[in-house]
């Protein structure tokens, strides 16, 4: 007799015929590397954290991570979308003002240290530089809602019901939401529900 493991999920986004269409898992971990959200991935796929399902997403403070038909036979898969976070997220965001916010938006692991290391260089980096898929490009601005992961959590959640409920059209969405028509997304989810710490 088949048994299938009990998981349970961040976010889960079902069609409007209550299939599971998408599942998402959001980390506070900023500057990750392409490698490390393909290992993330992984892991979360052998260790049967995350079910297979047509899109995953991993969403993280500065870029959102999508894959389509997840697989264990192609589980080291890099992701089809990398979107910057900063521009869906900024109407659902409050941008940090204080020098104690954005050092509390930078204590996580890995940033300190770079900005570190760029400090004992002697000069002057305004802004760090991530290498995604090759290309460097300056991190987004750090927006802590709430100045918490919780209210990253809650803005992005946010967003995502809104998006599943909005009527959109492809030939007039904002050009920072074509990557929803063109992976497919916004057609499996549009009109259906979203579940938090869903058991799937």
């Amino acid at each position: 007799m088949e048994t299938h493991a009990i998981r349970r999920v961040d976010i889960a986004v079902y069609s409007p015929d209550r299939k599971l269409q998408l599942v998402v898992e959001i980390k506070n971990k900023l500057g990750a590397s392409t490698e490390w959200v393909t290992r993330m991935r992984h892991n979360l796929l052998t260790h049967s954290f995350i079910p297979h399902v047509p899109y995953f997403l991993l969403v993280l403070p500065d870029f959102f991570h999508l894959w389509r038909d997840t697989t264990p036979m192609n589980s080291l898969a890099k992701p089809d979308y990398e979107i910057e976070a900063a521009k869906i997220l900024a109407p659902y965001l409050k941008p940090t003002r204080s020098l104690n916010n954005l050092r509390s938006c930078l204590e996580i692991p890995g940033v300190l240290r770079a900005r570190a290391k760029a400090r004992r260089t002697r000069r002057a980096k305004p802004a760090i530089l991530l290498n995604m898929g090759g290309f460097a490009q300056r991190r987004p601005p750090c927006l802590q809602p709430r100045e918490s992961h919780q209210g990253f959590s809650d803005s992005f959640y946010s967003w995502l019901e809104d998006i599943v409920r909005t009527d959109l059209q492809q030939n007039s969405v904002d050009p920072n939401l074509q990557w929803l028509f063109d992976s497919g997304l916004y057609e499996a989810i549009a009109h259906g529900s979203v579940a938090i710490e869903d058991t799937v």
